[in-house]
């Protein structure tokens, strides 16, 4: 009987790693639904803030990522965080991550995940 691989991923990454593909899930859904019902709306316009966009329902399309955003940004924050805590505590090779960064190793470890997380820093 063999043990899962997954076993050998501390328990913190492998959190990382569901979160990152659960924030890229969402992030694909939000941003199709408002290419899709906003894109001749906003195409082509230059609007300052959402509170600039005078057709309501993409307004509050807007509105309602940017907050989504925002919380995400909150929880990104805390697991860069802890990231960094533990690539720089953990003297183990095979529990330390090679990565240096959150990024990296989303990037190497998450296949699923289509999005950038760099962008959650330019929020």
């Amino acid at each position: 009987c063999t043990l899962p691989k997954e076993d050998e991923i501390p328990q913190f990454l492998r959190w990382l790693t569901e979160w990152s593909q659960q924030y890229c899930k969402e992030k694909l859904i939000k941003s199709r639904i408002i290419n899709t019902k906003c894109k001749d709306i906003v195409d082509g316009k230059n609007y300052a803030t959402t509170v600039d966009i005078s057709d309501i329902e993409c307004k509050r399309l807007f509105m309602d990522y940017e907050n989504w955003f925002r919380y995400r940004n909150n929880d990104w924050n805390g697991l860069s965080k802890k990231y960094d805590k533990i690539k720089n505590a953990i003297n183990s090779a095979t529990t330390k991550p090679p990565e240096e960064t959150p990024q990296q190793y989303i990037r190497n470890n998450c296949v699923d995940c289509e999005c950038d997380l760099n962008d959650l820093k330019e929020i």
